[in-house]
């Protein structure tokens, strides 16, 4: 990921933020998953997911699944 900050497809900032993820998994195909793991989820699980999952679409131009 710091190729991506440092070519500018991606901030510090979303990187820090992406570095919060519970889980990212590399799948096959240039496929990624962005995991929150949580016993209570919530709206906010969701939206941080959500987040995370574009962040690491634009570091890596890659499909991302969010969970």
């Amino acid at each position: 990921m710091n190729d991506a900050v440092a070519e500018g497809r991606i901030t510090g900032d979303q990187h820090s933020e992406l570095a919060r993820a519970d889980l990212i998994i590399r799948g096959s195909n240039q496929r990624h998953a962005v995991l929150e793991v949580s016993t209570n989820p919530d709206g906010d699980d969701i939206t941080h997911a959500m987040e995370r999952a574009e962040i690491l679409r634009l570091a890596t131009g890659d499909k991302v699944i969010q969970g």
